[in-house]
């Protein structure tokens, strides 16, 4: 999230200078591999996955701008919570993690989704680092463009 969000939050326009990329690029170093693959799973676990570059916190970074920049995002969050560690030896563990993320689109509509992050993380030195991390998207809501009236305490649409 800390290294995704300054992208979502920051759109740029194609081919012009990309400040938060690099910033973005910087904070994945910290803690994706060097060869650390991602992918994306739209379809269940058991369906196609869609590799987020070619590996490496370089590579994932760059997938990450084109892929916001491509469904035209204005901003991004996601929060990362009911973290779950299970140690396969002293230098590898598994990672599983739920995601609430949400994306904010043109025309006032907005993007949920609840995601599950799947990831198996080495020892790099006194850090840990992903290896592989598998973002298996539940599922997608989009708003319409919807924007309730703060002063309605039922918070209905209009008719």
């Amino acid at each position: 999230a800390a290294a995704v969000d300054p992208l979502g939050n920051n759109p740029v326009a194609p081919d012009a200078q990309d400040p938060m990329l690099e910033r973005a690029v910087a904070q994945l170093r910290t803690c994706v591999a060097d060869d650390g693959r991602v992918f994306l799973y739209f379809n269940g676990p058991d369906g196609p996955a869609i590799p987020a570059g070619e590996g490496g916190p370089d590579e994932f970074g760059r997938f990450v701008r084109s892929y916001f920049t491509a469904y035209g995002y204005l901003g991004t969050y996601h929060l990362v919570g009911n973290i779950q560690i299970d140690f396969i030896d002293d230098d590898r563990a598994r990672v599983h993690s739920y995601i609430n993320s949400t994306h904010w689109m043109a025309g006032d509509r907005m993007l949920l989704a609840p995601i599950d992050y799947n990831d198996v993380v080495v020892r790099d030195g006194a850090v840990w680092k992903i290896e592989r991390r598998d973002i298996l998207v539940l599922r997608f809501w989009v708003t319409d463009g919807y924007t309730p009236d703060g002063n309605d305490p039922t918070l209905s649409r209009p008719v």
